[in-house]
């Protein structure tokens, strides 16, 4: 049984370095950019041989900063397959003009990039006071906002300011998950739930992080499913950080979630994402 793919976590980098110079955030450069890059067209003819519609691209904080104009001018120029989260500082004064500046220039959603791997401290606290502004337009905008931070106390802070704002969690925020199920200590996890705008997002480090121990990746998403409802997460494949070409990691997903019911299939696959972004993904 087969279902309209789409990708809800692709990033992307140009070949042309004057143009789009690269301004990393935190100032080095991320090895997966300068090893196995890919560009707006070079992902979309990967896409095609995946079988994927569309892609949500992200945008590529270890190589561009707060600069989005790459991808705002590949999404401008691949409008019927892309779509794009920007991201700004948010502790600066200036990002509610800055975010309501890329939403004009047709991006989405905004990331909020917080740790990863040029970063190995989160470089700000999501519910610190210098945020508040940027939090409070994306709530009255309607703003959806994805986030890879990992740190559920300041996420459960925000969503009970904002307990009506649509939050992505990149990785399912990347818990530890050494006992296996029924996965009984992730409880601050699945307490996110009663916030019904909260989404999580399945890429490959989900299913690695569920290979370890005692976890399996089925058992993890069918209890995420029981949880959050599978209308409320979403597939991702982290390309092209992750190593492998983008038929590869989606053959990976499948291996899994293609054990789950196909009304759960349906919505990690697609699903949950057009009903996020109804206007994109029609």
């Amino acid at each position: 049984m087969s279902f309209p793919i789409i990708d809800t976590h692709a990033l992307i980098v140009s070949e042309d370095e004057v143009t789009y110079p690269a301004q990393p955030l935190g100032g080095t450069r991320s090895d997966w950019s300068l090893e196995r890059s890919i560009s707006a067209p070079a992902l979309i003819a990967e896409m095609d041989k995946a079988g994927i519609g569309h892609a949500l691209v992200l945008q590529s904080s270890t190589v561009y900063g707060f600069d989005n104009s790459y991808l705002a001018d590949s999404v401008r120029q691949n409008s019927a397959r892309l779509a794009g989260m920007f991201s700004v500082n948010v502790l600066d004064e200036q990002a509610p003009a800055q975010m309501r500046f890329w939403r004009e220039r047709g991006l989405t959603a905004m990331r909020i990039f917080s740790q990863g791997s040029t970063l190995n401290r989160a470089w700000l606290a999501l519910d610190d006071p210098q945020c508040r502004p940027a939090w409070d337009c994306a709530a009255d905008w309607g703003l959806c906002v994805g986030t890879n931070a990992a740190n559920l106390d300041q996420i459960e802070r925000i969503l009970a300011r904002h307990p009506d704002l649509r939050l992505i969690l990149e990785h399912v925020t990347r818990p530890q998950l050494p006992e296996g199920p029924p996965y009984q200590g992730l409880q601050q996890l699945f307490a996110l739930a009663r916030f019904s705008n909260v989404y999580l997002k399945i890429t490959p480090r989900t299913f690695i992080a569920a290979s370890k121990g005692l976890a399996d990746p089925l058992s993890y998403i069918e209890r995420l499913i029981s949880e959050f409802g599978s209308d409320r997460l979403m597939w991702g494949s982290y390309f092209p950080p992750t190593h492998g070409s983008l038929v590869e990691i989606l053959d990976q997903a499948r291996s899994v979630i293609g054990s789950l019911r196909a009304a759960d299939q349906a919505n990690i696959f697609s699903g949950s994402v057009r009903r996020l972004f109804p206007e994109l993904f029609c």
